[in-house]
């Protein structure tokens, strides 16, 4: 069905799982009475998904809160690169900040990390040197799948 394909690698698809998938379907508007069970089908077919798709593991320890007093307190930097194919224009590393006032800490900071490197993995299998172009898809897809 056209409304799983767009919401699961459209523009602003992020690969999501079956049930994250079908909470976006009702979100526009669609229900059908099998409509988890086909989201599931359709995101377990998914070929980027099985290339890229993450090993699910449990922390060691438990996480703890990283209690900031105001917002833009504490932030996290990550330096990806290099990348390869560098990027039409030339671009090679990707800088991204996180801030950890208002839902991160240390562990979801590195997750949401992971997390954008899977769904840029995915969005730029067709075209790898496109990958600038689709980062900021990629990142508003980020924000809206954690």
């Amino acid at each position: 069905m056209e409304i799983m394909k767009q919401v699961h690698e459209g523009i602003c698809g992020a690969h999501q799982s079956g049930i994250k998938m079908r909470w976006l379907v009702r979100r526009h508007g669609y229900y059908w009475p099998s409509m988890l069970k086909d989201c599931i089908r359709y995101s377990k077919g998914c070929q980027p998904c099985q290339r890229h798709g993450n090993i699910q593991r449990v922390p060691a320890d438990e996480m703890y809160t990283i209690i900031k007093p105001w917002p833009f307190r504490g932030w996290a930097m990550d330096l990806f690169g290099k990348i390869y194919p560098s990027s039409s224009k030339g671009h090679n590393f990707i800088i991204v900040a996180t801030e950890f006032f208002t839902k991160w800490d240390n562990g979801q900071a590195e997750s949401s990390d992971k997390v954008l490197i899977q769904i840029l993995q995915k969005m730029m299998e067709d075209n790898p040197r496109d990958w600038p172009r689709l980062l900021s898809e990629t990142l508003w897809a980020t924000e809206h799948l954690i």
